[in-house]
């Protein structure tokens, strides 16, 4: 769930979806209200728009995971770039601002 908006707005223009905010909500929520979700996986890496989105019903999208006992987080880097001195190698960078020295 840590897809960027160009991330996928990329795979929804390939796949003829509308690339709106409000498309991204609701494959986000599709998501976070998959029955059984927890029974697969315990946390959630989510993107900053989708930290402040909510359902269609008003509840942020991070509520319905932590609902269900699935632990949300951030995503605290900004992609992967290329790794200095090393062909087909990727590193990612910290987002600073959102980290506590």
């Amino acid at each position: 769930m840590d897809k960027s908006t160009g991330t996928c707005n990329k795979r929804f223009a390939a796949a003829g979806i509308s690339q709106t905010i409000e498309m991204r909500r609701k494959y986000r929520e599709l998501m976070v209200t998959t029955p059984g979700l927890n029974e697969s996986i315990g946390g959630a890496i989510l993107y900053n728009e989708t930290m402040r989105q909510q359902t269609k019903d008003g509840v942020p999208m991070a509520n319905v995971l932590k609902k269900d006992a699935i632990m949300p987080g951030i995503k605290v880097d900004m992609g992967a770039k290329p790794m200095a001195g090393f062909t087909h190698e990727k590193v990612t960078e910290a987002l600073m601002d959102c980290v506590k020295v």
